[in-house]
């Protein structure tokens, strides 16, 4: 499977995209050379918002395949806009879900970058939860480099715009990675380290080395 191509639609949504997330949210980027990455790699996020995915959609210099939800997908104009913008892989959350295994296996095959949040959902506590093992098993079958994403700020969306007030969000992109370990669980552990490494002890929940 050949890596994605922003064509003309893709790009007009893309800048509209980004227009609207720095019109409802005052975005601070760190570390944003890190996502010029070359073939096949992996970008990983924290899970605070449902805009965490346009939020890193925004920032990529190349057309990446996130992994969605399938009940995104249900929504038509949505659906469209998500296939234009995400080129998105729907998984069915809480099953082992094959098909959508083998597709991102060949995004990264293809030299592509793949999108996902390992928490599989967004976070109850507002701290980071335990992962999933899907990005670190692809990660280290597809040899993929590992870019890790923090963000925060964006889970106050809306009680600050209540406040007629745009939300301060803070993102950040650590330095890429190759997983080091053969055991998936190990891997799941590091990539989730490097994500906690990123935000504030507040943030970090079940990753918190100082536990």
């Amino acid at each position: 499977m050949a890596a994605p191509e922003r064509g003309l639609v893709s790009t007009l949504l893309l800048k509209v995209l980004q227009a609207l997330c720095h019109l409802s949210m005052r975005i601070e980027v760190e570390g944003r050379p890190h996502l010029n990455v070359n073939g096949a790699a992996i970008v990983v996020f924290n899970h605070l918002s449902l805009a965490d995915g346009p939020i890193v959609a925004s920032l990529l210099p190349r057309k990446g395949v996130f992994l969605v939800a399938r009940e995104f997908g249900w929504i038509p104009i949505l659906n469209w806009c998500l296939r234009k913008v995400a080129d998105p892989i729907y998984i069915n959350r809480g099953v082992s879900d094959r098909r959508a295994l083998r597709r991102a296996l060949a995004v990264l095959e293809g030299g592509g970058l793949l999108c996902m949040a390992p928490e599989g959902r967004v976070s109850p506590t507002g701290a980071l939860a335990e992962a999933q093992h899907g990005a670190a098993f692809m990660g280290r079958l597809a040899s993929a480099t590992i870019i890790p994403i923090a963000a925060y700020g964006q889970e106050k969306f809306w009680r600050t715009w209540l406040r007629l007030r745009r939300p301060h969000v803070r993102v950040i992109v650590g330095t890429p990675f190759d997983l080091p370990s053969d055991q998936n669980d190990d891997n799941t552990a590091i990539l989730m380290r490097r994500i906690a490494e990123l935000l504030p002890p507040h943030y970090r929940g079940s990753y918190d080395a100082a536990r």
